[in-house]
């Protein structure tokens, strides 16, 4: 299987017990998420190529998982593949929805305000130590709206709308 079609989940990080098992360290900023019950093998890196490893048997939990490989049934065998990456067929993950994707969706909703009315459509959302902003545009200004509960009165997904309640004067710095 070609790598471009695959993405890299980890490492075989060292053996356990003298039966050939390995265990599989899983990268710490994976943005997929993938069923270790419903996995057949895993691509292993070596000499520059994946080459699939069949599972006999596999348990673990969202950090690591302990699998023992058809066919790799030595200490001496199991101990070859240590340090090697792992990898499985994009087809066969799921992409991890992250809040910050949740927050970058808001690009491109409309900005209304209970007194002043629609004001514009939000072009960027600016992260900021301890504070989210929306960025519009207004009367050919950049203003920046703190994306804050007292602010912030509503956010439609549906309407793809973002109702707001700005000081008087807001508009006007």
């Amino acid at each position: 299987m070609d790598k471009k079609d695959c993405i890299k989940i980890g490492f075989i990080a060292k053996t356990r017990a003298f039966k050939g098992e390995v265990i599989i360290y899983f990268d710490e900023d994976l943005k997929v998420s993938f069923d270790i019950n419903t996995i057949k093998s895993f691509l292993v890196e070596i000499n520059n190529q994946l080459i699939p490893y069949f599972i006999e048997k596999i348990s673990g939990n969202d950090t690591s998982c302990i699998v023992l490989f058809e066919d790799i049934n030595t200490h001496d065998a199991a101990q070859k593949l240590t340090r090697k990456s792992v990898y499985l067929p994009e087809s066969s993950t799921k992409k991890i929805k992250t809040p910050k994707d949740d927050i970058q969706a808001l690009i491109g909703y409309k900005v209304v305000d209970k007194t002043a009315g629609e004001l514009s459509t939000v072009i960027d959302i600016l992260e900021y130590p301890m504070q989210l902003l929306l960025k519009i545009e207004y009367q050919s200004k950049e203003v920046l709206i703190p994306l804050v509960e007292p602010l912030v009165t509503e956010i439609n997904k549906r309407k793809k709308t973002i109702t707001v309640e700005l000081p008087e004067g807001f508009l006007e710095l």
